[in-house]
């Protein structure tokens, strides 16, 4: 019974997975880390500069070759889905995953006791 749930939140996960913001770094968005005095005060300590998108980033940001974006906590741009995965929509995406994962054994498990153990 809880296998058939799964097939209930898989298509939810994924619909809240395309919903999700993946963490855009926007250029309006504020630095909130300390700024370096040798830099008159224009460069973070800890940040880096993204020339395709002209703006200071933080380490764990990176740049989006696909869409063309500075990703927070950037992972990679799935086809799949379309779209980045990045610091807001890992959880979602990932939790997609092991599911996906889990209804693909699950059916591997059924079919092999259907054709070893039924026949």
């Amino acid at each position: 019974m809880g296998f058939l749930w799964s097939f209930k939140i898989l298509p939810f996960l994924l619909l809240l997975e395309s919903l999700v913001d993946p963490g855009f770094v926007l250029d309006h968005e504020i630095f909130e880390e300390e700024y370096d005095a040798t830099n008159d005060g224009k460069r973070p300590k800890n940040g880096k500069y993204c020339e395709h998108c002209r703006i200071f980033v933080n380490r764990k940001t990176g740049h989006c070759w696909t869409c063309n974006h500075c990703v927070s906590r950037f992972d990679h741009h799935c086809g799949i889905m379309g779209k980045c995965v990045g610091a807001t929509n890992a959880v979602v995406f990932y939790s997609f995953v092991v599911l996906a994962n889990i209804i693909y054994m699950g059916m591997v498990v059924l079919t092999f006791y259907h054709y070893v153990f039924a026949s």
